[in-house]
């Protein structure tokens, strides 16, 4: 989501974040891909000869890692559990990370647009792969098919068509695909493409690796299913989208009330109405366990987290990032099903 109902933070494409990516956009234009500082988010030091890629978030630098082993070197822009994605501010260290990467990987759908601009702005631009294009899912998108990783004569991947002033009705679509298992394996096997073009002697290898991430991933399904199987009809409340494909994957429906989801998508505080209708549903008997994105906070999550205790819902955290101490996709998603069987054990 872009925003969440609390305390108001900066949304993604406007305000200070669109003048801050603008200032960083001129000094990448300025510099090119001279010397690069180590942007914040190294995630390994880069070895001889290996290929640089830089991801939005760590989500994807690990994917990207899984896939790449050793012969890629890569830089997650956001790698913090405690960062808010949606008000990132980028910064000149990331532009010129950007500027020397071969290849950037990134959410798309209106997600994580500063990496588009920055990558506009560059005078070397990486190759661009695009997760939300990728995934197919945005079927109501303009290019949700193409997936397309292109490079430096023709630019980005047009992130940007998702901006918020182009009538893309965001509301209709989840944008975070890095929850949806079934996406992650094309997403991985585009990776493994891109990377045998920059560096063909290892392009068996890469194929390899993403045919055991998929593999992996196939099991995780295997695992989501059989919790759906033990709770059929298992419902839930979500205070932001976020883990909504994976809710899909594990046969959980979101009875989260629209209009309070609505709200949230417009990034303004759902009413005392929306939030009655919240707090009458978790009191009610129905729902299982109520998921909260722990990198967002304020007055009216903390009211529906207080009511769902109160209720005796169980209440399961979510991240956007990566937890402290988890550095593989996998495992990620394995704990969050984990937690997510616990929960309905309960």
């Amino acid at each position: 989501m872009k925003s969440s109902p609390r305390a108001p933070r900066p949304a993604l494409r406007r305000g200070a974040l669109g003048a801050t990516v603008a200032s960083v956009a001129l000094l990448l234009a300025a510099c090119g891909s001279e010397d690069t500082p180590a942007a914040a988010g190294a995630d390994t030091p880069a070895p001889a000869g290996a290929i640089n890629v830089v991801a939005t978030t760590n989500v994807y630098g690990a994917v990207v890692k899984a896939i790449g082993g050793d012969a890629v070197a890569v830089t997650s822009i956001l790698d913090s559990p405690s960062a808010d994605p949606h008000s990132y501010e980028a910064t000149p260290e990331v532009a010129l990370e950007i500027s020397d990467a071969k290849l950037l990987v990134m959410n798309g759908g209106g997600y994580d647009d500063f990496a588009t601009t920055l990558v506009e702005s560059a005078k070397t631009k990486p190759l661009v792969l695009n997760a939300v294009d990728i995934s197919g899912l945005d079927a109501d998108g303009d290019h949700a098919e193409s997936g397309t990783a292109t490079d430096a004569p023709t630019g980005t991947p047009t992130a940007d068509e998702h901006s918020d002033d182009d009538g893309h009705d965001h509301g209709s679509f989840n944008e975070h695909v890095f929850y949806d298992i079934d996406s992650m394996m094309k997403v991985g096997d585009r990776i493994a493409a891109e990377l045998g073009t920059l560096d063909p002697a290892a392009a068996g290898t890469f194929t390899t690796n993403a045919k055991t991430f998929t593999a992996a991933l196939t099991e995780l399904k295997g695992k989501a299913a059989a919790i759906g199987a033990a709770h059929p009809g298992a419902a839930a409340i979500a205070t932001e989208p976020v883990i909504g494909y994976l809710f899909q994957d594990a046969g959980i429906t979101n009875v989260t009330p629209e209009a309070f989801s609505e709200a949230v998508e417009n990034e303004t505080d759902p009413s005392v109405a929306n939030v009655a209708d919240v707090t009458d549903l978790l009191k009610g008997g129905t729902v299982a366990l109520l998921a909260q994105n722990t990198q967002t906070s304020g007055p009216v999550i903390d009211q529906v987290v207080a009511a769902a205790e109160s209720a005796g819902v169980p209440v399961i955290g979510v991240t956007e990032t990566l937890p402290e101490g988890v550095t593989d996709y996998v495992t990620w998603i394995g704990n969050t099903l984990d937690t997510l069987s616990a929960a309905l054990d309960k």
